[in-house]
């Protein structure tokens, strides 16, 4: 006899250990039997970077300041047509920060017209 047809053949209240398969027991105590992805004893479970994510918004912000304020002092020096000195504030305030659209969008322009 096939042994796929004989665990079928099998009563369906059968549990899964009597079918040659793993009975999987509830954890005694929790709700409905199952534990699900609660913590234990109802606490809420804190992630460890979350004391850490004003701290890091506070070096973001001073980063932010620090590359708006270089930003517009190349832009103040261009104005003055001191292109060399602009370019320079330029290039720290990307190298803090290479995304900061409007020193790429300056320096750029400094680049086409240079």
């Amino acid at each position: 006899m096939n042994s796929v047809n004989s665990m079928s053949k099998k009563s369906p209240g059968a549990s899964l250990a009597s079918q040659g398969g793993v009975s999987i027991t509830p954890v005694p105590g929790s709700p409905s039997g199952r534990q699900g992805l609660g913590s234990p004893a109802g606490r809420s479970i804190k992630s460890p970077g979350a004391a850490s994510q004003p701290a890091a918004q506070d070096r973001k912000n001073e980063l932010d300041q620090k590359v708006s304020v270089l930003c517009e002092e190349g832009l103040r020096l261009y104005s003055l047509s001191k292109f060399n000195e602009a370019e320079e504030q330029w290039k720290k305030a990307l190298q803090l920060s290479q995304n900061d659209t409007r020193t790429l969008m300056h320096y750029a322009v400094l680049v086409r017209d240079v």
